[in-house]
């Protein structure tokens, strides 16, 4: 991390293999509404998301 508190790029050239993301919960039977929503919300996100741009949009 820089001084001012941004991050700072160090490898630029380096990609690593994509890796998955998991919710873990105990069961969706008794899952709350708001969890249910949040877990839809990432799953969605995520479908779409580029890592690389939000690494751009961090700069």
């Amino acid at each position: 991390m820089h001084r001012t508190g941004r991050l700072v790029e160090t490898l630029p050239d380096w990609q690593s293999e994509e890796r998955g993301i998991y919710a873990v919960y105990p069961t969706r039977r008794y899952l709350s509404g708001k969890v249910h929503a949040l877990i839809d919300f990432l799953e969605e996100s995520f479908k779409t998301v580029s890592w690389n741009t939000l690494a751009a949009k961090a700069e």
